[in-house]
């Protein structure tokens, strides 16, 4: 479901990535690229912060996950790293 949400979001329509991962908890990194690459950034980042907040680890997988590229080159990125101590 996560592949199919990201090609939706990126390359349309984003209305039905939106839709695949609207009952998905925010506990992965990979909603949040989702959202991002969907267009609702500010989405994308409240749910990167949960996603963090619940397993830190996952800052590792998603810098070495090319899907993750424009989510962590956004300047807010590495304010929120900042935020939870991550940095």
């Amino acid at each position: 479901y996560k592949r199919q949400a990201y090609v939706f979001a990126r390359y349309g329509p984003a209305d039905s990535a939106l839709a695949i991962v609207a009952d998905i908890p925010d506990e992965s990194y990979d909603v949040s690229v989702v959202y991002y690459e969907a267009g609702d950034e500010e989405r994308a980042f409240v749910s990167l912060e949960g996603a963090l907040r619940t397993d830190p680890g996952q800052r590792m997988r998603m810098e070495t996950d090319p899907s993750a590229g424009p989510l962590t080159e956004d300047p807010r990125y590495a304010l929120l790293l900042e935020k939870l101590g991550l940095r």
